[in-house]
């Protein structure tokens, strides 16, 4: 029995990005009719760099989730142009390259899924950077 809780405490812990990099984890919700989403984007440290909450017009939950990674790209784009401002267009394109979208076990993205659930109750988009 001991092992089988140590397996569902360990699916519930979110999961760092690689040394280096950052991870944006999105989350969508829908409750009767009104659909959010939410995000936050951390590094390798667990830092919180940026998050988002808010509602959406979409039809059902697979496109609030669309409408939350594309939310997520385009804060990810603003950082990205906001720290290479002056910095070459090639080195901000590489960057981009590594973009990568991965489903994962929906415990582990508990601030995401907080996030999307607080949207519901809002009326505008919810966007903190630092």
């Amino acid at each position: 029995m001991k092992a089988l809780i140590s397996m569902r405490t360990r699916d519930l812990v979110w999961d760092p990005p690689p040394m280096g990099r950052i991870k944006f984890n999105v989350a969508g919700v829908v409750m009767n009719e009104i659909a959010a989403c939410g995000g936050v984007l951390r590094d390798d440290k667990e830092v919180v760099l940026a998050l988002f909450s808010g509602r959406y017009v979409a039809g059902g939950l697979e496109m609030v989730v669309l409408m939350a990674i594309k939310e997520a790209a385009e804060m990810v784009i603003e950082l990205i142009q906001k720290e290479n401002l002056f910095a070459n267009i090639e080195g901000s394109l590489r960057r981009m390259a590594k973009v990568r979208i991965e489903v994962t076990n929906r415990g582990k993205n508990g601030m995401a899924e907080a996030l999307a659930k607080a949207g519901l109750l809002g009326n505008t988009l919810f966007r903190a950077y630092w």
